[in-house]
């Protein structure tokens, strides 16, 4: 009898801790799911900084900001892995500073603004690089002239009119991919900092950083005129733009706006300013922006984080932490792929988030995380703030046996102890 009743014991206290176990599953395998978004790190020498997304060979192009380092490395979308290194240093003397990357698709070109300090005066020259994508070289150079300010390098293709928009001093000059020269010159403002095409207006938005009251200027590309200044926001230290084709809206990023990082949206249809939102932290250096036409999101990294904002309500809808890379700078988004690569110049390598990450909800400042390295070759790692549940496939199983065991024991406690011969005891049984 005392066997019976501790055989009763221990199967009642096992059936409890199944479905226990059963209860806690419900909230853990769905966290399995949740964490198949990963990213991978790729080592990229000499401060990444700059980045353009080429869509004819699933390519992207990344600018290392060292004058004496003027290399441009490509990356695979494939692979994910550098495929060639491209140096300035055979169509210039000494090291070229780069400054800007666009991506020509007309043309299957890249157009690479850099600068060189010039023996003659106490200035330096602006450049434009052309490079094939079919070879990954020079093809030609285009100066630009001498400039004294630090404004220079911005630039922005304009598919519409197969020309590249660049900033140089307080102006915009405008080339021709079909001659590669310069066909005009716009003045745009006091120290033009970042340029967007945008394609449903046939217009170049530039943001101007002026004297702590910055606007942004609107130059038409049919007449290469400035046909708009939009004076709202006050932009103070504007970085970098994005054009969102979806909502015919400009993303201005701004960390000098009330002393804090901010972006800033811009209405293409009346040329105003349609709202303002604070990022996660202030933006300690803004490279470019990246709109994701596939999610109808922006994405701008901004130190250890990348903030995720939706075009629909113009709010922050969370922030990915890229930690341990410190520097991100650049964002570039991958359509065929649905990647954002994102350049990281504190740890020297380039991360590819994916657009299907976690977030936290646009109430929450929480921030959900993508736990990164920078080995000497590519890897993955799994993203998420919330504690992984590694192995799916264990899960599945793990899961299989606390259903059986759960259904077990409530057969178990439900029918009552069954003795040998088969009889029902209970202190209710007759």
């Amino acid at each position: 009898m005392f066997v019976k009743r501790a055989t009763h014991s221990w199967l009642k206290a096992i059936s409890f801790v199944c479905l226990a176990l059963l209860a806690l599953a419900g909230t853990l395998i769905p966290l399995v799911a949740a964490q198949s978004a990963t990213v991978t790190s790729i080592p990229i020498p000499s401060r990444p900084l700059y980045i353009a997304y080429d869509s004819n060979k699933g390519e992207v192009f990344v600018g290392q900001d060292y004058s004496l380092n003027d290399t441009i490395s490509v990356v695979s979308d494939t692979s994910n892995s550098v495929v060639a290194n491209i140096s300035l240093k055979s169509t210039s003397q000494g090291g070229a500073t780069l400054a800007g990357l666009a991506f020509d698709s007309g043309k299957d070109e890249i157009f690479a603004s850099y600068s060189l300090s010039l023996p003659h005066c106490f200035c330096h020259g602006g450049y434009v690089a052309v490079i094939s994508d079919s070879s990954n070289s020079v093809v030609a150079n285009v100066s630009l002239g001498a400039f004294t300010s630090s404004n220079f390098g911005s630039i922005a293709y304009d598919s519409g009119k197969g020309e590249v928009f660049a900033t140089i001093n307080d102006t915009v000059a405008i080339i021709s991919d079909a001659s590669n020269a310069i066909i005009g010159t716009e003045a745009v403002g006091n120290g033009p900092t970042g340029l967007a095409y945008d394609s449903g207006k046939g217009e170049v938005f530039v943001a101007d950083d002026g004297d702590y009251d910055g606007a942004v200027a609107v130059v038409s590309d049919s007449s290469n005129t400035v046909v708009a200044n939009i004076t709202e926001g006050q932009l103070f230290n504007a970085a970098s733009l994005a054009y969102d084709g979806g909502k015919g809206e400009v993303f201005v990023t701004a960390f000098g706006y009330a002393r804090n990082g901010s972006v800033l949206v811009y209405s293409d249809a009346t040329n105003s300013m349609v709202a303002k939102k604070p990022l996660v932290s202030t933006i300690n250096f803004q490279g470019m922006v990246a709109y994701d036409s596939a999610k109808g999101e922006v994405f701008v990294p901004d130190g250890d984080l990348v903030c995720v904002l939706s075009d629909s309500s113009n709010t922050l809808l969370g922030s990915v932490s890229l930690l341990p890379q410190t520097g991100s700078s650049s964002a570039a988004y991958d359509p065929s792929k649905g990647e954002i690569f994102v350049t990281d110049w504190g740890t020297d390598a380039v991360s590819i988030v994916p657009d299907s990450v976690s977030l936290a909800s646009s109430t929450s400042t929480t921030t959900s995380s993508v736990s990164t390295t920078t080995p000497t070759s590519p890897s993955s790692s799994t993203s998420g703030s919330i504690p992984e549940f590694p192995f799916g496939p264990v899960a599945t199983i793990v899961l299989a046996i606390l259903i059986v065991g759960g259904y077990l024991a409530v057969r178990k406690i439900g029918l009552g102890r069954t003795t040998r011969e088969g009889t029902s005891h209970s202190k209710y049984s007759p």
